[in-house]
């Protein structure tokens, strides 16, 4: 009998500790977001962002129970970073290939200096690209993007794709006065669209103006609320019957609401779209968008 392949559609690496000191640019290295070794435990570091305590980076294989936040970077599992034994452990779990996401850098989309998120998004590229060269029928890599600035969010777009990354995360939760509904995406998209890019919205990308909760369990718990936003954006904005062949990744955001999310924007759309800009726009159920376009 024939062996599935089993493909993990949503694996993190966890950045090496020295990523970004060894591949920003050189005008910037001297901010690099590096770590910090403090007396019971090692933090990353990183400008305009809160510390974070790294112990907890890769916790694969502990026991729960011992999960605490102390700890050094090599406490973590060397499969987080390291190409060559992140290899044993996809064999050790029977795993083919990893389609693989970012850990510290999602953290990246709450910094407000656009230029240097940017340069951060650049360099965490770079080493996505050279850490999937390794071996790249089982790693495929994701590209962060930025889009504070369109145009060059684009110009990295087309970056990713010659690196030989399989798709774009864009922040899950943009301003809410320039949210996916905006006409000001649809260079974006086309090209997205284009280069047949897959745009991932994950779980926990929201820019600095993202308002959540100050309780973290309360944010966990409530988070799917954020990419459902984004997600009608993208429908009643029209952008999926613009570009009928882009496609968009809900990452990590659970999937059980879906049901109760497709009804709820077919039936705003049959009693309320007359209310709205989206009249004419839409040709078809607003969940048979979500059907063809959202994975």
């Amino acid at each position: 009998m024939s062996k599935y392949n089993v493909i993990s559609a949503d694996s993190h690496v966890a950045e090496p500790a020295d990523l970004w000191t060894q591949y920003m640019e050189k005008s910037y290295r001297d901010r690099a977001p590096h770590v910090r070794h403090d007396k019971d435990t090692d933090v990353f570091v990183c400008p305009g962002l809160d510390d974070f305590a790294v112990c907890l980076l890769a916790p694969a294989g502990i026991d729960p129970s011992k999960l605490n936040r102390k700890g050094r970077y090599e406490d973590s599992r060397k499969g987080g970073w390291d190409p060559e034994e992140r290899i044993k452990d996809e064999q050790m779990d029977g795993v083919d290939a990893e389609v693989l996401y970012p850990t510290l850098g999602m953290r990246m989309y709450k910094v407000e200096n656009v230029e240097f998120q940017d340069a951060l998004f650049r360099a965490y590229n770079n080493w996505m690209a050279d850490f999937c060269k390794t071996h790249p029928e089982r790693y495929k890599g994701i590209g962060l993007i930025s889009l504070e600035d369109i145009e060059k969010g684009m110009a990295e777009t087309k970056r990713a794709k010659q690196l030989g990354l399989c798709g774009v995360m864009i922040s899950s939760t943009p301003e809410d006065e320039h949210t996916y509904v905006s006409g000001s995406y649809d260079p974006f998209w086309k090209l997205a669209q284009d280069l047949d890019m897959p745009v991932s919205l994950h779980l926990f990308t929201g820019t600095k103006a993202h308002k959540g909760s100050s309780h973290w369990l309360v944010e966990y718990t409530t988070s799917p609320y954020w990419v459902q936003k984004s997600l009608a954006a993208l429908v009643f904005g029209g952008v999926f019957e613009k570009y009928p062949k882009l496609k968009v990744v809900s990452v990590e955001n659970d999937i059980g609401w879906v049901p109760n999310f497709l009804e709820r924007i077919d039936h705003a759309y049959e009693r309320h779209h007359q209310w709205s800009s989206t009249t004419g726009i839409l040709k078809r159920k607003p969940s048979d968008y979500f059907r063809d376009h959202v994975y």
